[in-house]
This record gives structure tokens, sequence and C-alpha cells, in this order.
């Protein structure tokens, strides 16, 4: 029997007896989470609270013992935390509730009314530029509570402030008076500012390597110019982007006055360098590239000016690849892998870049790149690349977002499945579909823009991503191909309690076809990998990889009844053609769970996505997909891991149907649908991944 008890903390001799429950109640001002933040009794796991017991078995969780001494200390914590947000009159008072060795624990606030800033002044500033501002800034404001953490955090905005400003050595002195019969609070700051202070001179200490000049070109602040505490911070963000140091101070200097006068000031730079040469050897397994090493050789200062040569190298399909595919025995490792002729190769990437920092103006970019490689796409092409580009990414400060220019040069070759051409250009006789697969030169011109806010690479919990790109290729680019392509993306993160996340985005983009000089003036082309594809763990889930979008049918042999029915078809196979137009919008609900130490969750999402189709200048809309589903993800070193489980109610994508008769493709029906997934379970897509959707 569980029966509550109203009692001071010192009634209390509970030695050894769990938590099992925390709650506060009647607070409004302050939620629960920074509450519990605040004392030291907290409560145990899950599985702990669960009835009678029966989780205690799982290795899992953390048990919490009530400890009397904290039990009173925290009383007076709650008391003082009210107190330092302005609730002079609050009130608090506990419940206990035992249950043999376990307690669950109540405190009940009663907060009354909060003391109110009444007024707000800020002395010594009249010369400062933009005074106004600098009040407008505080933290603290007239009618609303007078807390204490605030007050002290406008002495910091004001000293930041001030530093901006061009004032090193600016103090600030700060006063309240609090009349309690009133409920009012009274705030002075007092600012002596000192003189305004230019950049006398700027001292570099711990190079070895690296070059002086190099540095200076880096630094975002110049001798003469105004002291500025955030060029402080903007110079030590670029020397680390440079990636020649492991370590970077930009700050005032000890002895900070040049020549004892007060209006110069020293900048000392303090680097520690990073090692010349670093390597990376990576490992790794997934569903659709079997098994895959990746390297990464970094060489930094190369031949001076803060160069930095990268050479990358990429190696998937192992085990299934030709010559490692283990004599055909690698198969068992990717059975999902085994149908798809496109996988019978390695796939592999070199790249080789080179990087120099500050070309045109300080926050520019220049690279070099060159490149070989050959990969392929589910079920739907094989290609390879061998060329160069040049790069220029472009920093303009501020909120306006970087901007990247590229351009590339490549001798192409794609393989793509000879009923893909039959279904684009009606080219069916193989000496007519064999020029589709010849080498073609490819030059195109790129240009993006990303502006991200996130505030965690890998697992971001608010901000947003805005990424826009445009490229072109034809005759003005060197390319034999022709078309134009657009694609935009908006991913927004919004917190939701402590560590819920709602997180959506929304994608668009189309690809215009422009007639190709390597196939003749009629011929709208547009490579497969520039084309779109939808179904998979990060676009919609709902569909297996490339599943989404208009197909083609392959088989062997196909035989038909006298009424042209099907009767029996062999080694039937499908192909995503890709597409001209893509739409997706994509919405989760990210949960936390108390087990595993907070590194387990749930998610709950729903996925829609469109595509279209070019028929001659024209797009033609397909159908609009929506596919609700559920995950887990497991927080791990390499991101978070993910197993999703998405509901198909939609029949499979219908297409054409061919059959192979010798080297030629001869076709069967326009529209062919396979079997529809009769039972729910049947209709269920699972998908595992490393990493977010999106």
């Amino acid at each position: 029997m569980v029966a509550p008890v109203l009692a001071r903390a010192q009634d209390f001799g509970l030695a050894q007896r769990t938590v099992t429950g925390l709650k506060f109640s009647g607070n409004r001002a302050i939620d629960d989470r920074t509450l519990k933040a605040a004392i030291a009794t907290s409560a145990s796991s899950l599985k702990y609270t669960f009835p009678l017991g029966l989780l205690r078995w799982l290795p899992v969780g953390t048990r919490r013992y009530f400890d009397e001494t904290e039990f009173r200390r925290d009383v007076a914590r709650v008391r003082l935390f009210y107190l330092q947000h302005g609730y002079y009159d609050a009130r608090v008072d506990t419940v206990v509730r035992r249950s043999g060795d376990n307690v669950r624990i109540e405190f009940r606030i009663t907060e009354n009314e909060p003391t109110l800033i009444d007024t707000v002044i800020v002395q010594g500033i009249d010369s400062v530029e933009n005074a106004g501002q600098l009040q407008r800034r505080l933290l603290l404001r007239p009618g609303e509570p007078f807390n204490r953490y605030l007050f002290q955090a406008s002495v910091d905005t004001l000293l930041t402030l001030l530093r901006d400003r061009g004032y090193p050595f600016a103090q600030v002195f700060r006063s309240y008076t609090v009349d309690r019969g009133q409920r009012s609070a009274r705030v002075e700051f007092d600012v002596m500012t000192g003189r305004r202070a230019r950049i006398g001179d700027i001292v570099i200490e711990g190079l070895e390597r690296v070059s002086p000049r190099t540095v200076m070109r880096a630094l975002r602040l110049t001798p003469g110019a105004i002291y500025r505490q955030q060029a402080l911070f903007n110079s030590q963000r670029a020397l680390y982007q440079r990636e020649l140091f492991r370590y970077v101070n930009v700050g005032l200097a000890d002895d900070s006055l040049v020549g004892g006068n007060d209006t110069l000031v020293r900048v000392r730079v303090r680097v520690v360098e990073a090692e010349k040469m670093t390597y990376r050897l990576g490992l790794g397994y997934g569903t659709i590239d079997c098994l895959r090493t990746s390297s990464n050789v970094t060489i930094r200062n190369f031949f001076g000016e803060a160069r930095l040569l990268e050479l990358t190298g990429r190696v998937t399909k192992i085990g299934v690849g030709r010559p490692l595919d283990f004599g055909g025995t690698g198969e068992t490792l990717c059975p999902s892998l085994r149908n798809d002729r496109f996988s019978d190769e390695l796939n592999f990437q070199l790249n080789a870049t080179v990087t120099q920092p500050a070309v045109i103006i300080p926050r520019s970019t220049l690279s070099l790149t060159g490149f070989l490689e050959r990969r392929s796409e589910f079920n739907a092409y094989r290609h390879q690349s061998a060329g160069g580009g040049v790069g220029l990414r472009v920093g303009f400060g501020g909120w306006v977002p970087p901007l990247s220019i590229n351009y590339r040069l490549s001798r192409d070759r794609t393989d793509a499945d000879r009923a893909v051409f039959c279904q684009f250009f009606d080219q069916c006789d193989p000496n007519t579909a064999s020029a589709f697969g010849r080498d073609i030169t490819q030059g195109r011109l790129s240009v993006a823009s990303t502006d991200n806010t996130t505030n965690h690479p890998l697992e971001p919990t608010r901000g947003r991503i805005l990424t826009l790109e445009a490229t072109t290729s034809g005759t003005h680019t060197a390319s034999e191909v022709s078309f134009n392509r657009f694609v935009g993306e908006y991913v927004q993160y919004f917190p939701i309690g402590r560590r819920t996340v709602l997180a959506t985005r929304f994608r668009a983009g189309a690809v215009i076809a422009g007639t190709s000089e390597a196939f003749g003036d009629s011929v709208r082309y547009v490579p497969p990998p520039d084309r779109f594809y939808a179904g998979s763990p990060t676009t919609v889930r709902g569909f297996g990889r490339n599943e989404m979008g208009p197909v083609v049918y392959v088989a062997d042999t196909v035989t038909t009844d006298s009424a042209g029915g099907i009767v029996r078809m062999v080694n039937l196979r499908s192909s995503p053609t890709g597409s001209a137009g893509i739409m997706l919008a994509n919405a989760e609900l990210r949960l936390p769970t108390p087990v595993f130490g907070g590194k387990l969750g749930f998610v709950t999402f729903v996925d829609a996505g469109r595509l279209w189709e070019q028929d001659g200048s024209r797009l033609r809309a397909g159908t609009l997909y929506v596919t609700p589903g559920i995950g887990v993800l497991f927080s791990s070193p390499l991101g978070p891991m993910r197993l999703d489980a998405a509901y198909n109610s939609y029949d499979p994508q219908p297409g054409r149907l061919y059959r192979i008769e010798g080297d030629t493709l001869s076709l069967v029906t326009d529209s062919f649908t396979r079997n529809r997934r009769d039972s729910f379970f049947r209709r269920i897509q699972w998908h595992f991944s490393v990493g977010q959707a999106f």
C-alpha cells in the first residue's frame, strides 16, 4: 500500500531507499527540467520505476538512492533558485510517498508574485557610438522579474559590446536595490569605457614550418584598425579553418599597450602547428555498398602558403564486385545485390585535391581536383568518369552564406539497361542503343550556396540548412551533352522539450534536357547520374532503393496465352529510368528514451514524394506518394544508426515490359505491374542506415 505523507525534510530517516519518482507541482515560471538540474536528488531510470520490478533484470539504467542530507539541502536550493529569479516570497513544501524500499518525492511550490524591475539605468556610455543599441541589447528590462542571473549576464553583454566597439579596457560596475514591500527593483550599471584603442602591432608565436605571412593573410584584423573583439574571434576561426594548427589563440597580449600608449594595443597570436602529414583508414559495411574501405592522406602547408593536398580513395562492393568477389562466395555478405548487374564490379573513387586559401579575397578558397571513379546506382546504372575540375568558394561574412562555383570536365561512360533507352528514346536496336553507352565529353558549371545554422554536424537539434544549386552543361561548357539542372532544399530542426526534436525537410528539383551533340540534334538526353531517383532511407522510406519512380521491366522469357495474357516470366527484373523533376517533403519526430544512457531513441515519420517525367518540352507529374513509419536509432561514434519501418499502401510501379530476343528487346506491353502486396506485413519496407535521414 502506498500512502502519501506530507512532511518536512528533518522527519525522514530513509537510508538506501530507491528514488522511483520525482516531480514538481505549482511551478509555472520555471520548468521541471531546469529545477531538476538545480538539485542533487534525482529519480532512478525507467526500469526501477516499472511496477513490480519486472524490468530490473535488464543490465541497463541507473539506480538513484535517497539521501536525507541532500534532500534537506534541495529544499533550500529550490527556494534560493526562485529567489535568484525574482520570486522572493516563493514557498517550497515536500510530499514523500513510501512503498517498501521505494520513495516517490514531490516538491510543491507556491510561487506568489515576483519582484519586477522598475528602472534600468546605464551611465557612462554617452560617447559610445550607437549607445542606445547597447541598452536595448541588455537582458534585463523594466516590467520583467528581477533575475540575478540575467543581471550578471547583462554585465557580460555590455563588456562584449564595448570591446567590439574599440574599448578593450572597459569596466562595468553594477548595483541594485529591492523594495520587498512594493515588489520592485531598481538596477544601475556604471560604465567606465576607457580610451578607444586601435591595433598597434601583431605578435605571432609558435610557428615552426608555417610562415608569418601565411598567418597574417588569414587574420581578420590589420594594424591601425579599430580594436574589435569580434575580429579576434573571426581570426581565430579562420586560422583553425586553414587546418594548419591544432591550437590557436588570438587575444590581447599581456603587455598590451604599445609604447605605453593606451590608444594602441598589441594582439598576440599563439599557435601550435598540426602534423605535416596525417592519414586515415576506414572499413565498413552497408547493404548497398557491401564491404567498403576508404583512406585519406592530408599534407599540410604543401609547398607553403597554407596549401593543402588531400589524397582520398574509396572502394565499395567488396565481396560482390570483381575482382574482389571472393570467387562468388561473397554474395552471402550482401544478398540484396545478388541480382543487381551493376554491382558485379568494384566501385572506386580516387581524388587528388590541392586547396589554396585567400586567393582573391581573404575569405576565398581555390581548389584544383583530379579524379578517377566508377560508381553505380542500385538496379539503375553504372557510371565511369575521369577528369578534373576547378572550384572557387567565396565567403562574404555576416548573414550572407558562402558561394561555391565549380567547373568539371570529364570523359564519361554510362552503362544502363537497354530497356531504359527504349523507354526514353525508342532506341531498342542494340547498335543504336550502344551509342548511349560510349565515352562522351561532359563539361558542367555549377553554382551552389548553403546556409547552415545547425548546432551539430551529425545529430542537430536546432537550426536550419538552406541549399540552392544550379548546374548547366552544353556547348558553352565544352560538353557533348546539354541540360540545365536546379535543386533547392530546406531543412529545419525544432527542439521540443529537452531532447525531443521535430525535423522537417522540403526538397524540389528539375532537370531540363537540351538537344545533344553526342547523339544527334533530335535527341534530348540527360545522363542517368543527373536524373532524380526516389525510394531510399533518405528520401521516401515506404519504397525500396529507387523503386518509387518510373521503371521498365525486362525478362529473359515471357510466355503469353492466346488472349495476350502473361502466363510465365523468367528472370524478371526492373530498372529505374530516373525522372526530370522531384518533390520531397519529410517530417519526423525524434524521441529520446531513458535507457542506454539516453543513446537509444524512437522516431515517427511521414514521407511524401512525387516525380515528374519529361514529355517532349513539358513535365508530366507522377503519383503523389505518402508513406508513414516508425523507427529506432542508436547514437554511436560513427553517427546515429537507424532501423526504419515504413508502411506502403500503394500498388507496385507500372512500366513497360520488354522481352529479350537475341540481341534485341521486344516490347510485350506498355503497362505491366508486379503482383500487389496483399498482407499488412508484406507492405512494410525496412531500411537500415548509418546517419540521420536528413
